[in-house]
């Protein structure tokens, strides 16, 4: 495999003058391979991708990646997170671009080295499979992001931490190239007959976000278990009323501790899931259908924004006794809207409370 892949693309800095003869090669044997090309389409076991497909897909995921970046500027360039989105769309819009040219160029000299259409296969490859191992080191350094800050955010990011975070965001790239290169077991996946990489590639799936996507439904589950008294004492609410009548918000204060962790915890949960429920839903229908998804399309701006808010949640959950107390945070985030009062009134459960109040007074 290896020198086939020397074949493809020489390094030396005459490459302009070699003889391309693997494009004919590829076009006068594949005239005869057609059934031999289906057959092992079916015994394969990583996901087998058009090139032709892939590049659409690739923009399609570029615009998608942009939108959220451009429609969210505001939030972006906030934490760690948001500078690794915006490093993902800029990379991936790199990617297309050089896929793109070497699809139409098909063989071409740049800065001494070959390109030909053999490589969008093996970038292809690199792409993936580092793509595929950031999903957890990008969960763990926001989480202790949050953790460590989130807090002590009252006012808009010094120009030392947004230098910080895009330092931290260059670092974690080199470090999973340096890991892809030189440490893992990466191999390019190719086809026992080697011209077959001018029509299609094969792709991997991400184990990692696998793994991470069932465990962020779990811990959902199970927040949804813990707070079952408190959704049902919600679903016995009237408009904001209890059952004797009385204005819920009214009862709550007059407690000695307004809010529990319990309930604490049903306003984060329920302030994530009337965001991102569809999102929510669509990675549960991932993972009951077994749907193989590529892992270039895996890592990507709306999950990332996904996994945004559940952590922002998870650290006032587990941090509410400082947010009880400190006042005007700034929230990185683009979607939730996490309120830090403790006044119910202020909370997302009571939009109509002035409303309530008024009518309460009318009646009789």
């Amino acid at each position: 495999m290896v020198h086939h892949f020397a074949l493809a693309g020489d390094t030396k800095g005459t490459c302009c003058s070699l003889t391309p003869v693997m494009p004919q090669m590829a076009v006068s044997a594949c005239q005869n391979c057609s059934e031999g090309l289906q057959s092992q389409q079916e015994t394969a076991d990583p996901l087998a991708n058009t090139i032709s497909s892939l590049l659409l897909v690739l923009a399609g995921k570029g615009l998608l990646n942009w939108a959220l970046v451009l429609l969210k500027r505001g939030q972006v360039n906030k934490s760690f997170l948001g500078y690794f989105c915006i490093s993902l769309t800029l990379i991936d819009t790199l990617l297309i671009l050089i896929f793109s040219l070497i699809y139409f160029l098909e063989d071409f000299c740049l800065l001494g080295f070959r390109f030909t259409k053999y490589h969008i296969c093996t970038l292809v490859q690199v792409a993936c499979f580092t793509y595929e191992i950031l999903h957890w080191p990008v969960f763990l350094l926001t989480g202790l992001d949050y953790y460590c800050t989130l807090s002590s955010r009252h006012r808009p990011l010094h120009w030392a931490w947004k230098l910080t975070y895009i330092l931290s965001v260059a670092i974690v790239w080199i470090l999973a190239l340096l890991y892809v290169f030189l440490a893992s077991n990466f191999y390019p996946e190719v086809w026992p007959s080697f011209h077959l990489l001018l029509f299609e590639c094969f792709i991997s799936t991400s184990f990692q976000s696998f793994c991470l996507s069932l465990g962020l439904l779990m811990v959902l589950s199970c927040a949804l278990l813990y707070c079952i008294p408190e959704i049902v004492l919600y679903c016995f609410i009237d408009h904001g009323k209890s059952i004797s009548g009385e204005p819920m918000w009214t009862l709550t204060q007059s407690k000695a501790n307004p809010e529990s962790k319990q309930q604490v915890l049903f306003r984060v949960t329920v302030c994530f899931l009337s965001t991102w429920f569809p999102f929510v839903c669509l990675q549960l229908a991932i993972l009951l259908l077994r749907a193989e998804i590529p892992a270039y399309l895996d890592m990507n701006v709306p999950w990332l924004c996904f996994l945004n808010s559940f952590l922002i949640g998870a650290v006032y959950w587990l941090q509410y006794q400082v947010f009880k107390v400190e006042k005007g945070i700034l929230f990185p985030d683009g979607f939730c809207n996490w309120n830090c009062s403790t006044d119910p009134r202020d909370t997302m459960f009571a939009p109509d409370y002035k409303a309530l109040s008024s009518s309460g007074t009318e009646d009789p």
